[in-house]
C-alpha cells in the first residue's frame, strides 16, 4: 500500500489500516463501516477473512475500516464484537459498504446470564455451562430438574423414583457439606427460588438416606408431594439455563452459593408482529410387568410352603388362615378333608393374582402450552399459560399443575428501560399415606385374592385378655387412607435499568416470591392403619374393647400448612469503557447492594377421631381417668391433639462488586468480592460478616503470534479460577434453643416444660470453601469439533460435623465446626458435527465427568456399627457417602447358616474392637464417581432424529433385602424372590443363599467385634453383607425423538408460520448389573415414596401463527 493515502499500524495478526486526512482514498480497496442498529458507529469490531488468506484489522473511531481486496476478487469477511452477533459477509472492491451489527442477546452459545448481569462469554473467565430449554427437553415432564440427567458437565442428577411428583436429587461438583444441604441454588430472572416447605438439613439427609423411618413416614409423604424450589416453573416458559459452577461464576450469590448456581432465564418477547404459539403433548407410559422382576410366581411360592412344612423349618408365630399354611390348619384341625386341602392347593398353585396389574396402571399424561409475544420498538411482551396432567404408573399417584406467566419490558425512552415479570402456579398432588401399592406389589405372594382380607396380627389391648385379629386388605387401605398436597406459587420482580451517561447504568430490582403449601394426610377408622391403634378390627370390637380402646371411633388426621415469602431489593451501578487508541481496553465494573428476608411461617395439626367420610367432622374422645398420662398405650388426650407453630426469618444484607478487564480481547482478568452479614449469628459479631471473593483470568491463546496462521484452529483459551465462599447450615446457631414439647405441662410436677432443641455454639463460624478452577475452551476446523476441559479442587474448611455428647444436657448431640471435606475432579464437554450440509447434519454432544471426595480432621467420634451400616459414619480419608458391609465368609453347607469373618458363634473366638471400619468392609460410594451422558441429533431436511443418554459409574448399590431381617419363614402374604429357589436346603448343598432356621436350632446367632455380649442375627446381617452389594453403574436411553417440521410453503395455504409433529419414547431401556433384577440403579430402595421408572411414548404437536 505504499504511495497510497493511507496510515497503518501493525499489531500481531492484525494490520490496521486509516485513511489519511485531507486526502480521499484510491480504487484496490474493500472500504466500508460498522455500525449498530442505531446506525452508530462500532469502534474495534474484528475482521477477519474466513479461510484465513489474508490478514485482518479492527474498525476504527469512526467505525470505518479499509483491507485490500485480494486479486481484485470478492472474498468472505467475518465481522465480530462483544455483545454484537457475528456477521459473514461477502465483500468485493469497493467503498461505503455499511455492515449492521444486531445485539447478541438470545444467542446463548455467546452470552452467559449470572442473574446479575448479562455478560459476553469472550470477557468471561468462569467455568459456567448453559443450555437451551430445547434442547433437553423431554415431553411429558412437568419440571426442569428431572430433564437435566446427562447434558451438563459437573451435574449429578440421581431420579429418586418414577412418580410425577418425585424430585431428583442434584449436585453440583459433589458434597461439600457434611449437615448442611448440599444442593444448588435455583435463580429465575435474577431472583432466588426457595423450597416450598421448610424441611431442616437433617430431615432432608434422613428422608434422602432413608434412616429414622418410622419417624420420618409423615416427612416422606410430605416431601414425595410438595416438590422443589422450581417445581411450580412451566418448562414451556425457559429459554435458557446457566449453570455457575466456580467460586468465579458463583460468588456474586454470597454465601447461598457455595454448591453451585442454577439460573433459569424465560422467555421474553421479540421485535415483531404478535406471534401465537400452541403446544400439546400426549403421552402413554406403560405400567410395570412381573417379568421385569425376579419374584416367584404361586407355583414356586406355595412349593416353598411346602418345603418348609416338610422339613420342619421354624415360622415367627403360629400361621394364620391364609393360603396354604391357613389350608393346612385347617386340615390339622379337621374341618376340611384331604381333598379339600388338595383342592384349595391346585387352586392356589394356579391362582397368580397380578396385583401390578391391579394397583398400577397405563397412564394418560397431557401437557398444554399457549402463548402469545411480539412487540416493537418501546414495549415486548410475553404471556403465556399452561396446564399438564401427569399420572403415575401406580393408580393414585397424580399431578396437575395450571401456570401463567407474564413478561414485559418497556423502553420509556432512549435512557430509560422497564421491565417486570409475574408468574403463578397451581400444584395439586395426590399421593400414599402409609402405603406404597409398588411396594406391596413386589412383597405380597401371588397366592392371595385380590378381594381377601387376611390376618396379619393378633392384637391384645391393654387391660384386656382377648386376642383381636387384624386383618388386612390393599384396596381397602388405599379406600380409607389419602395423601393430598397443594402448592401455589406466585413471584413478581419489576426492574428499571437508567443509562445516566454513554457508559454509565443504575439498575434496581425488587422481587417477591411467595409460596402456600398444604398437605393432608389421613387415615379413616375403616383402615388397617388405624386398627392398630384401636386394637381391632372395624366393627369387631366388644363392649370392653371399646371402653379400653386408645381410639374405639374416627381415624387420624395429620394437616400441615406453610407459608413462605421472601423479598430481594437490589440496586446496582454498571460501567463499561473501550479506550487505547485501538479501542484495544475493554472495563466492564459492578458495584451494588442487595437486602434479603425469606421468612417461612408453618402450621401443623394432628387430630385423632378424625371423619372424612361425617363431614370431616373431628370429635374428641377423651379418657378422664388416664389424661395427662403420657406413658405408652393410655388413652390419654395428650396425644390426640397435638397443635404446633414454626416461624423462622433469615435475613441478609450484602454488598457486591465484580470487575471485568480486557486486553486485545486476548487477556481477560475477572474479580468478583461479596460481603454478607447474616442475623444467624445473633450478638455474636465475631463471624456475622463474610467476605466472598475470587479472581479468575482468560487467555486466548489464538491470537498469539506463534498460532496465527494456524487454519484449523477458530479458537482455544485457558482459563483459571480461584476464590473462596462460605455456608452455614440452619440447623446450627450461638444461642440455646428450646422447644416447647407435647405435653406442655409435666404431668408429675404440673409446671410448664420445656426440650433442647439445640445446644448454644458461641464459637460457630462460616463453612468456607475454598476452589481452585483450570480450564480449556476450544473451537477447531471451523466449529467442527469444541468443547471445554475442566480440572477442579474443592476445599471445605471449618465443616460442620455432629459431635455426641451426654444425655444430662438434655440432648445427646451438638454440631462443631472443624472438618474438612475435600472434592477433586474433572469435566469434559464436546460438540462434534461430523456432517454439516445444507440437507444433512449430524451432531454429537458427550458429557462426562468424574469426582471423587474425602474427610479429613473430623474429631474422633464413636460411630457404632448402625452408623456405618447406614451411611452416617465420617471417617478421615474417606467419602461423604461410604458404603460398609459385613464380611461374607460363605454359608455353612452343615447348618445353612451365613458366616463372616470376624465374627463367630463362640464368643472367646472374637477380637473386640472400637472401630467399625477394622471389622467392616469398605465396598465404595453410593454415590457415583463417573457421570456424564450423550446427546445426538440427525437432521435431514425437515426430519430431526434426536437421542438422549445418561450413565453413571463407581457407585455401590444395595440389593433389595431378601430376609427382611428374618431368619425364619417369612408370613404366609409375603412373596419371595425367586433367588430362594437356590438357597441352603439340606447338608451338603452349596449356595451363597442362607437356609431357613429349623425349629430346634440357633446357632445363626453369633458374636460381633463390638463387644456386646448379646450376639447378632446372621440373617439381618446377610442383607448388609458385601454378598447383598452390586455396581450401580447404568447407562440409560433417556428419551428419542423423532421430529418433522412441515414446509413454509405448506403452511402459507394455512396462514401457519410453524408447525412440526414430534414422536418421544422415554427411557426406552437401560443396560445396569443383573444381579438387580428390576430395582433401579438410582433408586436406593424400593419403599416409602419410590416408584418405578418406565418407559413413556407421546406424541406432541407445535404450531404458531
Amino acid at each position: 500500500i505504499m504511495g497510497l493515502p493511507l496510515s497503518t499500524n501493525v499489531d500481531g495478526q492484525y494490520i490496521h489500516v486509516f485513511s489519511k486526512k485531507g486526502t480521499s482514498s484510491k480504487k484496490g480497496f474493500i472500504v466500508g463501516q460498522v455500525v449498530d442498529e442505531n446506525d452508530d458507529p462500532l469502534i474495534g469490531v474484528s475482521i477477519r477473512y474466513k479461510n484465513n488468506r489474508g490478514k485482518g484489522t479492527v474498525t476504527d473511531e469512526n467505525g470505518c475500516f479499509s483491507l485490500p481486496a485480494v486479486d481484485n476478487k470478492e472474498d468472505h469477511f467475518i465481522f465480530s464484537y462483544i455483545g454484537k452477533k457475528n456477521i459473514e459477509r461477502s465483500l468485493a472492491e469497493g467503498y461505503r459498504q455499511i455492515i449492521k451489527m444486531s445485539e447478541n442477546v438470545n444467542t446463548i452459545a455467546e452470552v452467559v446470564v449470572t442473574g446479575y448481569q448479562v455478560l459476553d462469554k469472550r470477557l468471561m473467565s468462569s467455568s459456567t455451562s448453559t443450555v437451551k430449554m430445547d434442547d433437553i427437553k423431554i415431553p411429558n415432564v412437568n419440571s426442569v430438574d428431572k430433564m437435566l440427567q446427562g447434558s451438563v458437565p459437573g451435574l449429578m442428577v440421581i431420579n429418586t423414583s418414577g412418580s410425577p411428583n418425585a424430585t431428583p436429587r442434584i449436585r453440583v461438583r459433589g458434597s461439600s457439606t457434611i449437615y448442611g444441604n448440599a444442593s444448588p441454588l435455583w435463580v429465575v430472572d435474577g431472583i432466588i427460588h426457595e423450597d416450598p416447605v421448610n424441611f431442616s438439613n437433617n430431615e432432608l439427609n434422613n428422608i434422602l438416606m432413608g434412616q429414622d423411618l418410622t419417624s420420618q413416614v409423615n416427612l416422606n409423604a410430605s416431601k414425595s408431594l410438595l416438590g422443589s424450589a422450581i417445581s411450580g416453573v412451566n418448562p414451556n416458559d425457559i429459554e435458557t439455563i446457566t449453570f455457575l459452577k466456580d467460586a468465579s461464576a458463583t460468588a456474586i450469590y454470597g454465601t447461598r452459593a457455595a454448591n453451585g448456581v442454577i439460573v433459569i432465564t424465560t422467555k421474553k418477547g421479540r421485535i415483531g408482529k404478535p406471534s401465537v404459539s400452541f403446544s400439546t403433548s400426549l403421552g402413554f407410559t406403560g405400567r410395570p410387568y412381573y417379568s421385569q422382576y425376579n419374584l416367584m410366581n404361586s407355583k414356586e411360592r406355595i412349593q416353598v410352603s411346602k418345603e418348609v412344612v416338610a422339613a420342619g423349618y421354624l415360622y415367627s408365630s403360629t400361621p394364620y388362615h391364609t393360603g396354604y399354611e391357613g389350608a393346612l390348619m385347617d386340615l390339622y384341625d379337621k374341618t376340611i378333608t384331604q381333598s379339600e386341602f388338595n383342592a384349595l392347593v391346585a387352586k392356589y398353585e394356579t391362582m397368580n393374582t397380578d396385583w401390578l396389574k391391579l394397583l398400577c396402571q397405563n397412564a394418560l399424561n397431557q401437557d398444554y402450552s399457549l402463548s402469545v409475544s411480539g412487540g416493537n420498538d418501546n414495549i415486548n411482551y410475553y404471556t403465556s399459560i399452561g396446564y399438564n396432567d401427569s399420572k403415575g404408573t401406580t393408580k393414585g399417584d397424580n399431578s396437575k399443575r395450571y401456570s401463567f406467566t407474564s413478561n414485559i419490558d418497556a423502553h420509556l425512552s432512549s435512557k430509560v428501560r422497564a421491565y417486570t415479570r409475574l408468574s403463578y402456579s397451581d400444584n395439586s398432588s395426590d399421593g400414599f399415606y402409609t402405603v406404597n401399592p409398588y411396594t406391596y406389589a413386589l412383597q405380597t405372594s401371588r397366592a392371595i385374592g385380590s378381594d381377601e382380607f387376611y390376618t396379619t396380627r393378633v392384637n391384645t389391648i391393654a387391660g384386656l385378655t382377648n386376642n383381636y385379629p387384624l386383618s388386612y386388605n390393599i384396596f381397602n387401605e388405599l379406600n380409607h387412607t389419602g395423601n393430598q398436597a397443594k402448592v401455589r406459587n406466585f413471584s413478581g420482580n419489576i426492574g428499571l435499568d437508567i443509562d445516566f451517561l454513554k457508559n454509565l447504568k443504575f439498575s434496581t430490582l425488587f422481587g417477591v416470591v411467595y409460596s402456600n403449601s398444604t398437605n393432608y394426610q389421613w387415615a379413616d377408622e375403616r383402615s388397617y392403619n388405624i386398627a392398630q391403634i384401636r386394637g381391632y378390627d372395624y366393627g369387631k370390637g366388644d363392649v370392653s374393647a371399646i371402653a379400653q380402646s386408645r381410639l374405639p371411633f374416627g381415624g387420624t388426621l395429620n394437616y400441615t400448612s406453610m407459608n413462605n415469602v421472601s423479598y430481594t431489593g437490589r440496586v446496582q451501578l454498571s460501567y463499561n469503557l473501550m479506550f487505547g487508541k485501538q479501542k484495544e481496553h475493554v472495563v466492564n465494573a459492578m458495584a451494588g447492594y442487595e437486602v434479603r428476608s425469606n421468612q417461612y411461617d408453618g402450621f401443623n395439626d394432628v387430630e385423632w377421631g378424625y371423619f372424612p367420610d361425617r363431614g370431616m367432622a373431628i370429635s374428641y374422645e377423651y379418657d378422664t381417668t388416664t389424661s395427662g398420662n403420657i406413658s405408652t398405650g393410655s388413652n390419654s388426650s395428650l396425644e390426640k391433639h397435638v397443635v404446633s407453630r414454626s416461624n423462622t426469618k433469615d435475613n441478609t444484607l450484602s454488598g457486591y462488586a465484580t470487575l471485568v478487564y480486557a486486553f486485545k480481547n486476548r487477556y481477560i482478568l475477572n474479580t468478583n468480592v461479596r460481603f454478607d452479614a447474616s442475623n444467624r449469628f445473633g450478638q455474636y459479631t465475631n463471624h456475622k460478616f463474610l467476605p466472598v471473593w475470587s479472581v479468575s483470568a482468560r487467555w486466548k491463546m489464538n491470537d498469539e503470534s506463534w498460532l496465527r496462521g494456524t487454519n484449523w484452529i477458530d479458537d482455544i483459551s485457558l482459563r483459571a479460577s480461584y476464590g473462596e465462599q462460605g455456608s452455614i447450615p440452619t440447623s446450627v446457631g450461638p444461642n440455646l434453643v428450646v422447644k416447647y414439647i407435647s405435653p406442655t405441662i409435666n404431668r408429675f410436677s404440673g409446671d410448664y416444660q420445656l426440650g433442647i432443641s439445640r445446644l448454644p455454639y458461641p464459637n460457630l463460624r462460616w463453612e468456607k470453601t475454598l476452589t481452585t478452577n483450570l480450564g480449556l475452551d476450544f473451537s477447531l476446523f471451523n466449529g467442527r469439533f469444541s468443547g471445554t476441559v475442566d480440572y477442579y479442587i474443592r476445599r471445605g474448611k471449618d465443616i460442620i460435623f455432629n459431635l455426641n455428647v451426654a444425655s444430662e444436657y438434655g440432648t445427646t448431640n451438638t454440631y462443631r465446626n472443624g472438618a474438612n471435606v475435600k472434592n477433586t475432579g474433572v469435566e469434559v464437554g464436546f460438540t462434534i458435527l461430523p456432517i454439516k450440509t445444507k440437507d444433512f447434519s449430524w451432531s454429537l454432544s458427550p458429557v462426562y465427568s468424574k469426582n471423587t471426595n474425602n474427610i479429613s480432621n473430623a474429631t474422633k467420634q464413636k460411630y457404632t456399627v448402625d452408623d456405618y451400616l447406614a451411611g452416617n459414619a465420617y471417617e478421615n480419608g474417606r467419602s461423604v457417602n461410604a458404603v460398609y458391609a459385613w464380611k461374607f465368609d460363605g454359608i455353612d453347607q452343615a447348618t445353612g447358616y451365613a458366616t463372616y469373618k470376624n465374627c463367630s458363634t463362640d464368643q472367646t473366638k472374637v477380637t473386640i474392637s472400637d472401630k467399625p471400619s477394622d471389622y467392616l468392609k469398605y465396598c465404595g460410594l453410593s454415590d457415583p464417581k463417573f457421570n456424564g451422558g450423550l446427546n445426538t441429533s440427525l437432521r435431514y431436511k425437515d426430519f430431526m432424529f434426536n437421542a438422549q443418554f445418561a450413565f453413571a459409574l463407581g457407585a455401590k448399590k444395595r440389593l433389595n433385602f431378601l430376609f427382611n431381617g428374618q431368619m425364619t419363614m417369612p408370613e404366609t402374604q409375603t412373596n419371595l424372590s425367586r433367588e430362594f429357589l437356590d438357597r441352603w436346603k439340606k447338608a451338603g448343598d452349596v449356595s451363597t443363599i442362607p437356609g431357613f432356621v429349623f425349629n430346634d436350632r440357633t446357632d445363626y446367632m453369633v458374636y460381633v467385634p463390638t463387644g456386646k455380649n448379646q450376639p447378632e442375627n446372621t440373617y439381618s446381617m446377610y442383607n448388609y453383607s458385601d454378598i447383598r452389594v452390586v455396581s450401580g453403574d447404568f447407562f440409560r436411553c433417556r428419551n428419542i425423538s423423532l421430529s418433522y417440521s412441515f414446509p413454509y410453503n405448506w403452511l402459507r395455504q394455512l396462514s401457519l408460520s410453524s408447525l412440526s409433529c414430534t414422536f418421544n419414547v422415554t427411557n426406552p431401556f437401560i443396560i445396569c448389573n443383573s444381579r438387580l433384577h428390576g430395582q433401579d440403579p438410582e433408586i436406593d430402595t424400593t419403599g416409602s415414596v419410590a416408584l418405578p421408572i418406565t418407559q413413556t411414548y407421546s406424541l406432541s404437536i407445535s404450531l404458531s401463527f
